[in-house]
């Protein structure tokens, strides 16, 4: 335990007295220590404990290690690291650099309370520090950061200071995901992260971006209703930041092409190291000439239609996303409801026959709006069995009201029980023997309910010779067939069976084709 008046010591066995706790971070408590041998004031943080295995600990132990060995102005210091093992009765913990005049936060803070931008000059220097400093952690060591945000920047003696570093590992190594990662995080966490995708220095030149944004504008980047994960993941992968000049008109072109450009969000887009950065927020540094002022409109004017079409682009992405999301949901619905227990039902046939096979095609995919599976039997015959997606484009209709001789496009979607019908399909034999597939889904529901639909020709017509029943009807008359079903002179009845009875109509329908 460390509370006031513990005695820690360093790698030389300096003693230092704990005055009080300081704060607490995403990873542990911070103290403020006194040197007894010369009175100097320096702070200690706890680490975590309770790692997953021998590995992990070692790994986490030897980049606090490396990050010993940084040293920048830029860079909060860091003095010893105690792995737990050397003084008995003392946890892990870290000797650092105190910073006496808190955090990058803290400053934001105030400047809103005071309702006043920092001024261009003052951001200038704020971001060559946080600059400088990075270079230091990404390229000196080959270190990355992973939890870059205000909170984690501390200002010493006027001077920023880029903090808890120690939980950063090796760029070329994979993501390793440890229970003490701070919740602030996901604030400033980088698309590729929420992917699970290998950490890089990229992954940090993000998280800064948006602390420069917050800089530059006293406003995070994305505004998000609900405050929970998912809202923040959405908004990193498909929301656009809000234009800067409309909320800080002082802010110059090159500092706008800079925080746009690290918050890119498709990593080919963004800086690859911290010298493209830098030279980029060097382009407000350019002497003027007697061109600048139209070079400068030219340049505003293609600045704002960069976020534009910056905006389209991340809602058309957002919607792909969407739909393939909703392909892949209905898809999976059919894979282990229809697809599986068919699969099951085929394989035991085939484990008791001996002498001839059921074949049953695979799913290729369940990114596809429509799936085909060729079916073939012992005979020799040969059956389908097929599945398409709904939408609103399927079943859009002119109307034409010829008393006031106007027309409009409708979408008129079939239903069933008074549930929307998002997909359907059937399973049938090569001679027409087979029943269709019904998946609904009502307002508000997760999951759909599937329904089974035998179907024969009515009394009133004259039935072919070569016509078995029940059959499945075609995809392309379904929507007419289910309007009409129970309606007087109808050419097709159609029976509606519970999903419980798939297996047996799959046993009727391929009786006699083994």
């Amino acid at each position: 335990m460390i509370t006031p008046g513990t005695i820690a010591f360093d790698h030389a066995q300096t003693a230092y007295e704990v005055l009080e706790m300081i704060g607490r971070g995403g990873f542990g408590f911070v103290y403020r220590l006194r040197n007894t041998v010369d009175d100097s004031i320096s702070a200690l943080k706890t680490l975590p404990t309770g790692f997953p295995s021998a590995h992990s600990y070692d790994a986490f132990f030897n980049e606090c290690q490396a990050a010993l060995r940084v040293n920048h102005t830029n860079v909060l210091k860091y003095f010893y690291v105690h792995d737990g093992e050397t003084y008995k009765g003392l946890p892990p913990y870290l000797i650092m650099e105190f910073a006496n005049q808190g955090t990058l936060l803290d400053a934001v803070t105030r400047q809103k309370q005071k309702g006043e931008f920092f001024d261009v000059a003052e951001l200038k220097g704020l971001y060559s520090q946080l600059i400088n400093g990075m270079k230091a952690i990404n390229e000196d060591e080959h270190l990355v950061h992973r939890d870059i945000k205000l909170e984690n920047i501390l200002i010493k003696d006027g001077i920023l200071k880029i903090a808890d570093f120690g939980i950063s590992k090796n760029a070329n190594e994979g993501t390793r995901q440890l229970t003490f990662k701070a919740d602030g995080s996901i604030k400033y966490t980088a698309p590729e992260r929420w992917r699970q995708e290998t950490n890089t220095i990229q992954n940090d030149i993000y998280s800064m971006g948006i602390v420069f944004y917050e800089l530059a504008t006293l406003q995070h980047p994305y505004d998000v209703a609900i405050d929970d994960m998912h809202s923040w993941q959405q908004a990193h992968f498909y929301q656009n930041i809000k234009p800067i000049k409309q909320i800080n008109d002082s802010i110059p072109n090159g500092m706008i092409q800079m925080i746009t450009t690290m918050l890119e969000k498709n990593v080919a887009r963004r800086y690859k190291n911290w010298n493209e950065v830098e030279a980029t927020m060097q382009i407000d540094d350019i002497p003027p000439t007697s061109n600048s002022s139209l070079i400068d409109n030219l340049v505003n004017i293609r600045v704002s239609k960069d976020d534009s079409f910056k905006t389209l682009e991340l809602e058309a992405e957002r919607k792909r996303k969407e739909h393939l999301e909703y392909i892949k949901e209905i898809n999976y619905q059919f894979q282990q409801e229809i697809y599986s227990p068919l699969r099951e039902f085929i394989d035991e046939f085939n484990t008791k026959y001996t002498k001839g096979q059921i074949n049953l095609g695979d799913i290729r995919s369940l990114e596809q709006d429509r799936i085909n599976i060729d079916i073939r039997f012992p005979s020799g015959e040969r059956g389908t069995l097929k599945f398409e997606i709904l939408y609103d484009k399927n079943f859009e209709k002119i109307e034409e009201d010829r008393f006031f001789e106007t027309k409009r496009k409708v979408v008129r979607r079939p239903k069933l029980k008074d549930r929307l019908i998002v997909a359907w399909g059937y399973i049938e034999v090569v001679n027409g023997r087979g029943f269709n597939l019904i998946l609904v889904r009502g307002e508000g529901e997760l999951y759909g309910s599937w329904y089974m639909m035998k179907n024969k020709l009515s009394s009133w017509y004259q039935k072919p010779a070569n016509l078995l029943e029940p059959f499945a009807v075609e995809l392309k008359d379904l929507d007419k067939v289910l309007i009409e079903i129970n309606v007087m002179g109808a050419r097709i009845e159609g029976e509606i069976i519970e999903s419980e009875s798939f297996l047996s109509l799959v046993s009727e329908t391929i009786m006699q084709h083994i």
